[in-house]
Formats: C-alpha cells, sequence, structure tokens
C-alpha cells in the first residue's frame, strides 16, 4: 500500500520523536559517564544505564517502524480501511494528539530522573528535601498523565472545542 501525504507527514513525525528521544538517550549517557568520573556518587550507574537503554531501544524501534506506526495513529474510515482526506477536523484532532505527545514525552526524563531522586533522597537531604521531591514527582506524573489524555482523547477534545466554538448546538 502507497502512503499517502498525510502517512508520510506523520511519519516524518514519528522519525523526529525518535531523533529527539535518541538525544535524550544521548544526554543520560553523557550524564552517566560524568557520573561515573565523578567523586560524589549520590546515584546508582545502572540508573543511567536502564534509563539510556530504554530510550535508545525506543528510539530505534520507532526509527525502523515509523510508518507502520504512523499508521496506527491515523484514523481509518470503517468502510474500507482508507485513510481519510485531509480536513480542518482531522488536522485539528492530529495537532492535538502532536502537543499530547510532546507534553507526555518531556514528563518521561523529567518523572525518570524525578523517581531516582526520591529513592536516593531521604539518604542525602533529609526529610525536607523528600516532600520537595514528591511534589516534583507528582507534578511530572500529572503532566504524563495530561500529554497522554490528549494523545488518546484527540477525536473527542476536538469534538468538546467544536460544541464551545457553536455554543453547544
Amino acid at each position: 500500500m502507497q502512503p499517502t501525504a498525510l502517512q508520510s507527514l506523520v511519519a516524518a513525525l514519528v522519525r523526529c520523536f525518535a531523533i529527539y528521544l535518541g538525544l535524550t538517550a544521548l544526554r543520560f549517557a553523557v550524564q552517566g559517564a560524568s557520573f561515573y568520573s565523578s567523586d560524589f556518587h549520590y546515584l546508582h550507574v545502572g540508573y543511567f544505564v536502564v534509563t539510556t537503554l530504554l530510550f535508545a531501544g525506543v528510539a530505534l524501534a520507532l526509527w525502523r517502524y515509523h510508518t507502520a506506526v504512523a499508521g496506527r495513529l491515523l484514523p481509518r474510515e470503517a468502510k474500507d480501511g482508507a485513510l481519510p482526506a485531509m480536513e480542518g477536523a482531522t488536522f485539528e484532532t492530529g495537532l492535538i494528539g502532536v502537543v499530547g505527545l510532546y507534553v507526555a514525552v518531556t514528563a518521561l526524563p523529567q518523572l525518570v530522573n524525578h523517581s531516582a531522586w526520591l529513592f536516593y533522597d531521604s539518604e542525602l537531604f533529609g526529610a525536607p528535601r523528600i516532600l520537595e521531591g514528591r511534589v516534583a514527582f507528582i507534578g511530572s506524573l500529572v503532566q504524563l498523565c495530561l500529554g497522554l489524555v490528549l494523545l488518546l482523547r484527540a477525536p473527542g477534545i476536538r469534538r468538546l472545542i467544536a460544541r464551545l466554538r457553536t455554543g453547544g448546538t
């Protein structure tokens, strides 16, 4: 099956996301190397290894299967499975989904970082810092949930926005 222009655009966005995840993996690898060479060890080296491998693995999978992922992200019509024509509603739904994807993706590294700090924070800084770490962890978790809601419920959100624009009619 020949990919349509919309599917090619989404496939390109999936590859851009794979590049972002690859750069995030590189950032964790550099932090891990810097951490390993320092004298002050507040985290286990395994944290950096696991997060680097996790982000790099997802990046490689998305880079390899970008067309298949793009096909799964786009809505299909019920009759023959053909992709719908590019309309304003489809574009708006896709845009809401992209915003949700961005919000969720930016929350993932923060969530991993805050969860590691929560694990080691009580040994380093004591009780007052644990409260700040929990608040930061909960904030990252809420950001991840909001991003997933935007991503997974984009058609319903688009319909709600359309109803609010027309005054509920």
